[in-house]
């Protein structure tokens, strides 16, 4: 028997049973019938080896070396070297741990895999030591092959076989599973769920705990999910789990299994199915065809499963109201029955077919070509898929070319003409017509015959017969056997375009043809008088569906419009007169047509920018059918007695128009002043309709006063015949009232020169002489107002140099100067105006004429020469159209108020200065107040640090001074138990129990590292309070010489607590770059105060940006402070402290020094410790301080001061 491991094997008849084992039955009979193999181990010279003692009879079964060449050997005597190091481990953990060590072991016996379970367990003797090893060991192969079936299992499985625990971490994760989300190794294992193959949202950690919640209230089932999951490369897949809990014995879940399995496939299937079926059903319902579903039953009825939006649209029903219903119920019975066997045949035959059927839709009749498709399952037919396209324009094309063509052959069997075809090679195909019995032919006789043959004597006919073979179409007129005909020649084409032969229809026009002839000769007796007339002659043809074409006009007429014959053949009036013109003409024409007779009508022509006026003769022509088939017109100028007759028709009503609608009134009486006509404007002017006046005297309405003087101007007007204008008089109105006119009248003379009649014109002037009498006393109280006005008041031209026409008496009261002295001058205003006034005044003036109105205030030379300060006022007169007419204004004197105002202003300057300077004074003692504030409680915080640190330096310097002797006194103890152990190593029990009670060898080792970081936390306290001491100098009133590193230092210890990580963030750096400075004359205390300002600025930014930022973050960018020193060329040293913070803004900046000035939330800060600061450093140490900074670079303070101070 071969096998393979590091132990030996003894067979032995009867088993080896431990010495204190051999009179107790009860051990003796679990001994020899347990089924665990038992090996007992002694223990020799305190594990320095370790002895096979004995086996009992499982064990013997069950190893693999015979036992008896084991029993009683050491381990080095009956194992091979390189199996012994690793039970000998094992041995000397049990017996120096005094615990159970359990671990398996495999063989292989044969090469046949063999596990075990191996067990060692101490045991003691009388004296507490451990003598000997308890070895059990239990076959557990069958087992180990279970597992091993199930992890190939596991691993071959084309699913994700996955174990995590409650806390979602991954315990397991298969190969396969591995391989699919893109891991190796055991990258997988310990991480969570979330974040490796579940992506990490806002709602995955609930969704984990959804899931666990409901395998935790139903622990006996299958739980199944799907969801998306992520791969290693952020690839996202479909994963259908089932999820199981795995319980420990107390029946808690300890972790959970889940199975999944890759759907990504399919989900993209159904991804891609439903948006196959999103296409299908927008084509469905978006064709304008008709698409219906028709199941059939096993008894042959037939029900609509729907129909398409076409056919709702159509029908009125939508789909879901037909569903289930029969053809009958839908079509009704008779429509249904027959629509229902036409699609039975579809049925019956298995395929698709297609027919046309009418279908009544919607109660109107349509024709439908209509394809049935049937789907079969296993049991047969059970669908029809419909798609209907209507064909009612096929069909009505289809009748209209079934009568074209009856039309056509009744045309071509009665018509005088010849129909032919001719192939490529001009064979004839075809020869039918009437006009072929002229030609001695029969229809179909030159079929097969050439036509190049036939009509070698008409060599042109045949070189045009060619063309058309080559592509073109021609007309053209030949004459045989006597006969004239046209022919219209097209060539046939194949679809690709290839002329395939020639289509010719030729009509018999012989008698048309010497018709021409006769009319030809005529037509050349009549063209010589109707080209020879003087008067416009035109020509019109009239067409079958009555429009009308110009044929012609003559020369006479190609004079009047400039338009040459040969251009208006064949066109319409519209065309060839325009529009409006043409559609006047139309409407004659067309009168003439409807008349059957000529008729007249007049017209006007422009030529050459003067309008002729004809009378215009229509005669229409007939042909022999006696319908009208041309018109000819004839034109006569009748300009001359058309101006006559409006020059005569505008004087007259022009004459009517000014006299109805003159303002005036208009008269005529005889000698005697009866009253003959008076014009309507009587009406309005005296209440009287004319025909109260007509017939009677005009002294009647005069006024009783005025009636001697109108007298004497009509005797007077009578006897010299001269015309008498502007006599005012009074008239009565109808209700009593008098109105004044003026009046002014005239003589109508006859031939011999008597006068016979008088003609007048009266004018209300009753307005005017109401306005007359209130001018008056407007003027009379504008003189009033003028003269008592304080100002002066003025008028002068809106142009001409801007001309007074008027200015008030009282102006040489306010200015000094009499009227005529400003009216005489034109300048004289403007050259009196101030000279640093005049150009605001010249400026204003475009902007008084736009608006109208505007107010000045300048200064005016007094006679008195002294300048006033004048407020004018003025404003621009314009007429109705907007033009300036004249310019009013009123200039008062305002001086006094000027110098009012003047000391006025003065005194406000004043106050406002006094009241800056109060401003900033309060600003400066605010200050003052805060910094000795904060200066008194820095002194205070430095006396009460400066203690504080004394306190602690005296019990610490205590416990440092005693450190040393301590550890010389412990290490002298440590060297004792050491050597007690060496010289008595098998202690007693009592000092054996102490020793493990207390743990001497931890103790041993853990007591010098103690007193180590004791020493070294008194250390850090000595240098935090030598930091305080050296930064609570704020009492220290004068200047001193102080290290100024040693005052950065201790500044940063203090800061220390805020500088070191924390939880969320790594350690803030900072970098120190000392240059070799002097020892500086300066307020140490109060510089340690500048230090601490700016320093804790810097970590309030730096942090304020780190809690926006993410760990990973700050650890790529970590957070730095950078403080740096150096001596300047002027004995000046610089202190740069920098950040590399987000920065300040540029609008912050210019702020940052002010007081009370803070940009940190209320109870963060007080806005006092960088002005302080400045304070410190500008007036205290006569230096200075600034900051600089931007959005990418951080924020630097830079600190300089002198190396001596000057006494002051």
């Amino acid at each position: 028997m071969k096998y393979t491991h590091q132990h030996s094997k003894q067979v032995q008849n009867e088993p080896s049973v431990p010495s204190y084992m051999e009179n107790k039955d009860f051990f003796r009979s679990i001994w020899d019938v347990v089924e665990c193999g038992i090996l007992i181990v002694d223990v020799l010279d305190n594990g320095a080896e370790y002895r096979f003692a004995g086996f009992n009879p499982a064990f013997q079964r069950m190893s693999v070396v015979p036992t008896e060449t084991l029993l009683g050997k050491t381990l080095s005597e009956a194992l091979p070297n390189e199996i012994v190091q690793p039970y000998r481990r094992k041995y000397e953990e049990c017996r120096l741990t005094g615990k159970r060590i359990t671990f398996e072991e495999r063989f292989w016996v044969d090469g046949k895999e063999s596990w075990w379970l191996l067990t060692v367990a101490p045991l003691q003797n009388q004296t507490s030591e451990i003598s000997q090893l308890i070895v059990t060991a239990t076959d557990i192969s069958a087992r180990k092959a279970i597992e091993t079936k199930y992890r190939n299992l596991v691993q071959t499985v084309n699913s994700i076989i996955l174990r995590w625990d409650t806390q979602g971490k991954i315990i397991f994760i298969n190969d396969y599973g591995q391989k699919l989300f893109g891991y190796e190794g055991d990258q997988l294992i310990g991480q969570n769920v979330i974040g490796t193959i579940v992506s990490k949202t806002e709602t995955s950690g609930r969704d984990l705990e959804f899931l666990m919640k409901d395998i935790c209230h139903h622990p006996e089932k299958y739980l199944f999910n799907e969801n998306e999951n992520i791969c290693k490369n952020g690839e996202k897949l479909w994963i259908s789990w089932t999820n199981k809990p795995i319980f420990d014995a107390q029946g808690n879940i300890t972790e959970i299994l889940s199975v999944g399995t890759n759907t990504s496939e399919r989900k993209q299937a159904e991804a891609a199915l439903q948006q196959k079926e999103t296409f299908l059903s927008n084509i469905y319902n978006s064709v304008s065809y008709f698409v219906f579903s028709i199941d059939v039953a096993e008894d042959g009825m037939m029900y609509h499963g729907g129909w398409n939006k076409a056919l709702e649209d159509a029908s009125g029903l939508l789909s879901t109201q037909i569903q289930g219903k029969t053809l009958e119920q839908i079509f009704g019975d008779v429509e249904g029955t027959a629509m229902r066997h036409r699609f039975m045949k579809a049925v019956e035959s298995g395929t698709s077919i297609t027919f046309e059927e009418q279908v009544f839709i919607a109660g109107k009749p349509s024709w439908f070509l209509t394809t049935l498709n049937p789907l079969k399952n296993e049991a047969g037919i059970y669908r029809l898929i419909g798609t209907a396209i209507n064909i009612d324009e096929r069909k009505t094309a289809e009748q209209a070319l079934q009568e074209s063509e009856e039309r056509l052959r009744t045309v071509i069997s009665s018509a005088p003409l010849i129909i032919y075809a001719l192939d490529n090679e001009g064979r004839f195909t075809f020869s039918d017509g009437k006009a072929l019995q002229g030609q001695g032919l029969k229809p179909g006789q030159v079929v097969g015959l050439s036509f190049f043959e036939l009509y070698k004597d008409y060599p042109e006919f045949l070189d045009q017969i060619r063309q058309v073979l080559s592509g073109q179409e021609i007309v053209t007129i030949t004459c045989t056997q006597g006969m004239y005909f046209e022919h219209r020649l097209v060539p046939i084409r194949q679809k690709d375009g290839k002329v395939t032969g020639v289509i010719g229809v030729a009509l018999d026009i012989t008698d048309k043809q010497v018709a021409q002839e006769q009319l030809h000769e005529q037509e050349q007796f009549l063209r010589s008088i109707y080209d020879g007339a003087q008067n416009p002659i035109f020509v019109v043809d009239v067409l079958q569906n009555h429009d009308f074409h110009y044929a012609g006009w003559n020369r006479a007429t190609e004079k009047i419009t400039g338009i040459k014959r040969s251009k208006i053949r064949g066109k319409t009036p519209e065309e060839l007169l325009g529009d409006i013109s043409g559609a006047k003409l139309r409407k004659h024409y067309t009168k003439c047509l409807q008349l059957a007779q000529p008729i007249s009508f007049e017209d006007d022509f422009i030529y050459e920018d003067k309008t002729i006026s004809f009378l215009i003769q229509l005669n229409p022509l007939f042909d022999d059918a006696d319908k009208i088939y041309r018109l000819v017109g004839t034109c006569i100028d009748i300009s001359e007695r058309k101006q006559i007759e409006q020059a005569l028709q505008n004087s007259e009503a022009r004459f009517r128009g000014l006299v109805e609608n003159a303002n005036d009134l208009i008269y005529e009486h005889t000698l005697d002043n009866i009253f003959t006509y008076v014009s309507p404007r009587v009406v309005d002017m005296f209440g009287r309709q004319p025909a109260e006046l007509i017939g009677k005297s005009n002294t009647t309405y005069i006024h009783p006063e005025d009636l001697t003087k109108v007298k004497a101007l009509g005797q007077d007007m009578i006897e010299t015949g001269k015309k008498q204008e502007g006599v005012e008089f009074r008239i009565q109105h109808k209700n009593g009232s008098y109105i004044w006119v003026t009046c002014s009248i005239s003589a109508v003379k006859d031939s011999q020169g008597n006068v016979t009649v008088i003609q007048g014109i009266l004018r209300d002037i009753s307005e005017q002489k109401a306005a007359e009498e209130a001018l008056l006393l407007t003027q009379a109280r504008l003189e009033y107002l003028i003269s008592e006005s304080p100002g002066v008041i003025y008028s002068c031209k809106a142009s001409d140099n801007f001309h007074l026409t008027f200015v008030s008496p009282n102006s040489g009261f306010v200015l000094g100067y009499n009227p005529e002295e400003f009216m005489q001058n034109p300048s004289f205003w403007i050259e009196k105006i101030h000279p640093e006034d005049i150009e605001a005044f010249f400026k204003s003036l475009p902007q008084l004429l736009e608006l109208g109105y505007r107010t000045h205030e300048y200064r005016f030379l007094h006679k008195n020469g002294n300048y006033r300060w004048i407020h004018d006022e003025v404003k621009v007169i314009k007429d109705e159209a907007g033009i300036p007419l004249e310019i009013i204004g009123h200039s008062f004197d305002i001086t006094q108020r000027k110098v009012a105002e003047a000391k006025l202003q003065q005194n406000q300057e004043e106050l406002q200065t006094k009241a800056y300077d109060l401003e900033q004074a309060l600003q400066q003692l605010q200050r003052t107040q805060a910094q000795l504030v904060q200066s008194e409680k820095m002194s205070s915080l430095g006396q009460l640090v400066a203690g504080v640190a004394h306190e602690i330096n005296n019990p610490v310097s205590f416990i440092y001074s005693n450190l040393e002797p301590a550890k010389s006194y412990i290490t002298d103890l440590l060297k004792l138990v050491n050597l007690y152990q060496q010289e008595y190593p098998n202690p007693t029990s009592v000092i054996a129990e102490e020793i493990e009670a207390i743990d001497l060898e931890f103790l041993q080792a853990d007591l010098p590292k103690l007193l180590t970081s004791m020493k070294i936390g008194a250390d850090r306290i000595k240098q935090i309070v030598l930091s305080l001491r050296n930064f609570s100098r704020m009492d220290e009133a004068d200047y001193k010489e102080v290290n100024i590193h040693e005052g950065i230092d201790s500044t940063l210890v203090i800061l220390e607590h805020r500088i070191k990580a924390v939880n969320n963030r790594p350690a803030i750096q900072v970098v120190k770059k000392y240059g070799n400075l002097p020892l500086i004359e300066c307020y140490a205390g109060q510089l340690n105060q500048v230090f601490m300002n700016i320093l804790s600025n810097a970590l309030d930014a730096l942090e304020e940006r780190d809690l926006q930022r993410t760990l990973v973050e700050i650890e790529a960018l970590p957070s730095c402070i950078s403080i740096m020193t150096e001596i300047l060329d002027n004995n000046y040293i610089a202190i740069k402290i920098k950040d590399n913070g987000s920065g300040i803004p540029p609008e912050i900046q210019g702020r940052l020094f002010d007081p009370f000035f803070t940009t940190k939330p209320i109870g963060k800060g007080t806005g006092m410790g960088l002005s302080i600061s400045y304070h410190i450093i500008t007036e205290k140490h006569g230096g200075n301080l600034q900051c600089v900074s931007s959005p990418t670079e951080g924020t630097t303070f830079i600190i300089q001061i002198p190396q001596k101070q000057i006494r002051k």
